[in-house]
């Protein structure tokens, strides 16, 4: 047991500023909750009423009904019930807090400076800044007068002029969304500041999260017994239900490499500003041999390994999501007897990220049963951004909707190839990616993904579902790689979609491009180039057949989308940095000039001079195909085939080398 300290209040007073002037301020006593002014000496233009806070030492707010206000001059300032302080005329005035106590009376003072109304003015620090994608930047709006201090964040509104290039929040917290510059402005007291925001290059790593609070560390021979120091780690599951109350919000779980047998639930809680991260040791290998559930709120799970054992039962999930909050960061989920993950309706708010997800599922039990990741969601939102799935028994993304609703998700950067391809020696290959299901869907962007889908029939991405009694409402498919499968693209039942910007490349058979049923309506659609046989019917539309010309002459569908020939030309390169791990990248290829390296240029994710690793996923535990040292040129990477590692499911087929027409890597830093 780890028993929490008891807190003392002391009745020693302090006075805190809360808005609309500027202070001297000392550092907040031990226990404080938050960042609070204690100013001895405050100062503000006259006409700009602010709040002063009565706080003990630990810095908790004191009841107003105990508190009696007093002010040295009423032609300086007044106070009023609350602490409000209204700045009257120039000069010095003293505000006098009394508070009543058992033990006796207490007083604490303030000496206000009331400045002419020209004296004062805000500014927003800092007033110009820059940032990439996907990172954060903490705005202070400043008054000054004779002195400076920033305000608090509840006297101070906040605003963007172009949300998306950057967002603000109400304490002043920018988000940066894409490339530009926004304006971003404070108000406060009749004040105004403005602070001049570009957002440059790709995401960044955000801070690690957990590094201000307890690391505690865990072994495959731990036990319940041990304080979870190194010296003494704890068992897996000890440490996954709590630790007796040790692991608090914004601690971080380390596991040491080895082995963790068995079904592991977790019902770690953390909170969304301070996740409880679950990781591996850097340099380690930390396995799962079995399942795990995650039940508790804002945990993070990270680099880990799940994957169960050929002796396992079948139907056995990977990773299963039921809790809000919850991130699954660069796992690795493989040669499970179910799903890899499932991540369902009672998980809002879930993100899967940069994991890689293979060879899920079992011949022997039912063939083509079970996906690389199957989720739902009806309420919040859901991300799965830059993961890798590929080789499963079934689908390789089946988001689906039965019992679960199928709305409000994201789907971006992430490539599923060769999924559903060794149950039945591929004569009944099932899709890279299922968006659809008994209830409709709605809400979905489906944007950059990507996929290989060759040399099997099946289709390769499939939206809405035909069975459904329902439209599917609101999609937006966006500047997808699409290549293989028959078709590429099937649609039925959707109304509001919007396909822009995509490649679609098919085999030049008949529907091999899109397959549409069901009559999809309140369609945008451009931008879009198609390669295959231009002159084939390789579009299939509400029942009837069509070559390019003759379909975008029937429908008026394609008129802005071009057929470009029978295949691309040279290579088609696609470097997406992870965002949670610097010096770390996906790297996908398509190699259509077949030639035996591609060059990359890595300069968005190595720094010159850093040692990498680059790892093909398909023999992720297998030695490197390639490593050095990063000149800040391009570098080579090798296209040649490698053997996909044999599957534990008692494939029918095996998968095929994809080398040297498509490849996916890692580049990892050393």
């Amino acid at each position: 047991m780890h028993p929490r300290r008891g807190i003392v209040r002391r009745t020693t007073l302090s006075l805190a500023l809360v808005a609309g002037a500027c202070a001297e301020s000392a550092a907040p006593g031990p226990g404080s909750t938050g960042v609070l002014l204690q100013p001895e000496r405050a100062s503000a233009s006259a006409g700009h009423p602010f709040t002063l806070q009565v706080t003990d030492s630990s810095g908790v707010p004191l009841p107003d009904e105990r508190i009696e206000w007093s002010t040295s001059d009423t032609t300086v300032a007044i106070v009023s019930a609350g602490g409000r302080v209204t700045p009257l005329g120039e000069g010095a005035a003293t505000i006098t807090a009394t508070v009543s106590a058992p033990g006796g009376d207490a007083s604490s003072s303030s000496a206000i400076t009331v400045l002419p109304p020209s004296a004062a003015a805000l500014v927003i620090a800092p007033s110009e800044a820059g940032a990439r994608a996907d990172t954060r930047i903490r705005l202070a709006a400043v008054a000054h007068g004779d002195t400076a201090s920033p305000l608090s964040p509840r006297d101070v509104a906040w605003i963007s002029n172009d949300a998306a290039v950057a967002t603000v929040s109400g304490d002043g917290i920018v988000t940066a969304v894409a490339a530009g510059t926004a304006t971003i402005t404070a108000t406060s007291a009749g004040e105004r500041a403005t602070a001049a925001i570009t957002v440059i290059g790709a995401a960044a790593e955000p801070p690690p999260s957990g590094a201000s609070g307890a690391a505690w560390y865990v072994s495959p021979a731990g036990s319940s017994g041990g304080d979870g120091s190194r010296g003494r780690p704890w068992s897996l599951d000890f440490a996954l239900g709590g630790a007796d109350g040790a692991i608090r919000p914004g601690d971080t779980v380390w596991l040491e490499g080895g082995t963790y047998e068995g079904a592991f639930t977790s019902t770690l809680a953390g909170a969304s500003a301070r996740p409880i991260v679950v990781r591996q040791l850097p340099g380690e290998r930390a396995t799962i041999d079995g399942h795990l559930v995650i039940q508790g709120r804002y945990t993070w799970f990270r680099d880990l390994e799940v994957t169960t054992s050929e002796a396992a039962p079948d139907n056995v999930m990977g990773v299963d999501i039921r809790a809000p909050g919850v991130k699954a960061i660069d796992m690795i989920v493989h040669d499970n007897g179910g799903n890899g993950f499932g991540v369902w309706s009672d998980a809002p708010d879930a993100e899967v990220y940069g994991s890689l997800v293979y060879d899920n599922g079992r011949q022997r039990a039912t063939p083509g049963y079970a996906h690389g990741i199957y989720a739902q969601n009806d309420r919040g939102s859901k991300l799965f951004r830059d993961n890798v799935v590929f080789h499963q028994f079934g689908y390789g993304f089946h988001i689906y909707g039965e019992d679960g609703a199928v709305r409000s998700m994201t789907f971006d950067g992430n490539v599923s190839f060769q999924n559903g391809v060794g149950t039945t020696g591929g004569d009944e290959a099932q899709p890279d990616y299922l968006f659809g299901g008994l209830m409709p869907v709605r809400d979905l962007a489906i944007t950059s993904n990507m996929t290989w889908h060759a040399e099997y029939g099946g289709g390769s991405v499939w939206v809405g579902y035909a069975a459904c009694e329902c439209t599917g409402t609101r999609v937006a498919l966006r500047n997808n790689y699409f290549v293989g499968g028959a078709p590429v693209l099937r649609l039925e039942r959707l109304g509001g979609l919007r396909v822009t910007g995509n490649t679609l490349v098919g085999s030049g058979l008949p529907a091999s491009l899109i397959e549409e049923t069901g009559g999809a309506s309140d369609l945008s659609w451009g931008g879009n180039t198609y390669y295959g046989n231009s002159a084939a019917p390789e579009f299939q539309w509400d029942g009837a057949a069509y070559d390019f010309a003759g379909w975008r002459a029937a429908t008026s569908v394609g008129a802005g989308d071009r057929h470009a020939g029978d295949r691309p030309p040279g290579a088609e390169v696609f470097v997406r940095p992870n965002r949670y791990e610097r010096g770390r990248a996906n790297v996908i290829i398509y190699n259509w000039a077949r030639a035996g390296a591609v060059p990359v240029d890595l300069s968005k994710v190595l720094d010159r001079g850093e040692r990498y690793e680059i790892r093909n996923v398909q023999d992720w535990f297998g030695a490197p195909v390639a490593s050095g040292t990063y000149d800040g040129g391009m570098v080579p990477f090798p296209m040649a085939g490698v053997t996909p590692a044999e599957p534990r499911g008692g494939w029918v087929r095996a998968p095929i080398v994809t080398g040297p027409d498509f490849n996916v890597f890692v580049v990892l830093r050393k």
